[in-house]
C-alpha cells in the first residue's frame, strides 16, 4: 500500500498532503485551512471553523462491475455507519475521488485538487483495503508513520526490501498532529508485522513493543479510527 506522497522522506511533506477539505471541494463540504500533513492533519482553529454535515462525492469512473462495485459500496458504508463522513456520486463538480482498477493498492493523501486517484488494482479487492485507502484520502496516514511510533514499535530496517525504505519514514511532530489519541496497534491504517518483507515468511519488518500484540488487520475501522476521523470532521457536536 504505498501512499502517494509516503514514498521519501521528502515526499512525505509534500503538497499531496495538504488534506484539510474546504467548502469549495466537491467531497468534503466544510471551511478551515491548513497545510498540515496528517495523521490526522488538521489544527485546532481549523476544527472550530468546520461543519458537521460532510458531503463526499466520488467515482468518475468505478473498476470493474458487480461484485467490486459491491465491495467499494461496503467499504463506503463503513465510514456512513460511524461516521459524519458521506460518500456520494460526483456530478460535476470539478475536485472528486476517481477509483480506477490501475496497478496496486493507492491513495493520495487528503485533498489535491481535480480529479484524485485511488487505485485497485489486483489484490485490492477487500472490503478493508478499499477502507484503508479511502481513509487516505480523508487525510489520514500510516498508524506507523507517528512520530512518537518508536515509543510502541520497532522497524527491522535490515528486513525492509531494499528502495522500500521510505514507507516506514517517521514523520516530523511539526508535521502532523494525533488529535490526542494514542497510537493504534489495530488501526487499518498500520502495516503488518511483515510489509515489504526481504523475506514474507521469516523476516519481520515490524516488531510491536506490547507483547502479543498484532499489527496490520484490514477488517474494518478500529475503535480509534473512528474516533480520529470523528474528531477530525467535528461529528456528532
Amino acid at each position: 500500500d504505498p501512499s502517494f506522497g509516503i514514498k521519501s522522506p521528502g515526499a512525505a511533506l509534500s503538497k499531496t498532503q495538504s488534506v484539510v477539505p474546504q467548502k469549495t471541494l466537491c467531497w468534503v463540504s466544510k471551511t478551515g485551512s491548513s497545510q498540515r500533513a496528517s495523521i490526522l492533519c488538521i489544527d485546532s482553529e481549523s476544527r472550530q471553523k468546520s461543519s458537521h454535515s460532510l458531503n463526499i462525492r466520488c467515482l468518475r469512473q468505478q473498476p470493474g462491475r458487480g461484485k467490486g462495485r459491491f465491495l467499494i459500496a461496503k467499504a463506503m458504508l463503513e465510514f456512513h455507519k460511524s461516521c459524519c463522513i458521506r460518500f456520494v456520486p460526483r456530478t460535476t463538480e470539478t475536485d472528486y475521488i476517481e477509483i480506477s482498477p490501475n496497478g496496486g493498492c493507492s491513495s493520495h493523501i487528503g485533498r489535491v485538487g481535480r480529479a484524485q486517484s485511488v487505485t485497485l488494482g489486483r489484490g485490492c479487492y477487500t472490503v478493508g483495503i478499499m477502507v484503508h485507502e479511502l481513509m487516505h484520502t480523508l487525510g489520514f496516514v500510516h498508524e506507523q508513520n507517528r512520530p512518537d511510533r518508536d515509543d510502541y514499535i520497532t522497524v527491522l530496517w535490515d528486513n525492509v526490501k531494499e528502495g522500500l525504505e521510505g514507507n516506514f519514514v517517521k514523520l516530523e511532530p511539526y508535521a502532523v498532529q494525533s488529535l490526542g489519541e494514542p497510537y493504534d496497534y489495530s488501526s487499518i491504517l498500520h502495516y503488518s508485522k511483515f510489509a515489504f518483507s526481504k523475506d514474507s515468511i521469516t523476516k519481520p519488518t515490524l516488531e510491536p513493543k506490547k507483547r502479543g500484540c498484532s499489527v496490520g488487520q484490514r477488517k474494518g475501522l478500529s475503535a480509534g479510527d473512528v474516533r480520529k476521523i470523528n474528531k477530525l470532521y467535528n461529528c456528532g457536536k
